[in-house]
């Protein structure tokens, strides 16, 4: 028998669709949210976590997970495995765990932490704040005033438009 997720409505909106009909960067979701705030947790197995609208909280724990945040200000956890997550058009966290993770702004200010493991990095048009954390990690933003920070390890850290703050850290950093 598989692993079971978990999704604890907040919002009092119907729980999960028994067939999930969305997906998360071309994959079909494994567990989806509601309109409504949600808090949604993973398995841990590889999971594709799709949140839909609301002020959601997801923790996608084990696995290697892709996790699309939607309309609103969610915060969206990972923890162990090779994580992916794309944050929505709000003000979103978005936080890796202990292996490599991609993380990708959404059009709001995002606030993205890599944590451990070697990490990339990528905001969006708001302004948003990167943390590399430990790891050799690569952060990126768009448009915006963005800070930037690299915390342990060699670090690439890189602005665009806007009046951006980077900081490097320990390590032998790079910055432009």
């Amino acid at each position: 028998m598989g692993a079971v997720g978990v999704l604890l409505v907040a919002s009092g909106a119907s729980p999960l669709r028994a067939q999930p009909t969305s997906s998360c960067a071309g994959r079909p979701a494994t567990l989806e949210g509601t309109e409504g705030d949600d808090a949604i947790v993973g398995t841990e197995d590889d999971d594709v976590i799709v949140a839909l609208a609301g002020s959601d909280l997801v923790d996608s724990l084990g696995g290697n997970d892709w996790v699309c945040a939607g309309p609103g200000s969610d915060q969206v956890f990972t923890d162990e495995g090779i994580d992916f997550i794309s944050l929505g058009p709000g003000h979103d966290t978005g936080e890796g765990g202990d292996a490599f993770d991609v993380i990708k702004g959404g059009t709001g200010g995002d606030h993205l932490y890599g944590q451990l493991g070697n990490d990339v990095l990528r905001g969006g048009e708001g302004d948003d704040t990167g943390e590399g954390g430990d790891g050799e990690d690569v952060i990126q933003v768009g448009k915006g005033s963005d800070q930037l920070y690299g915390q342990l390890g060699d670090d690439r850290l890189r602005g665009e438009l806007g009046n951006d703050l980077l900081r490097g850290g320990s390590g032998d950093d790079t910055g432009d």
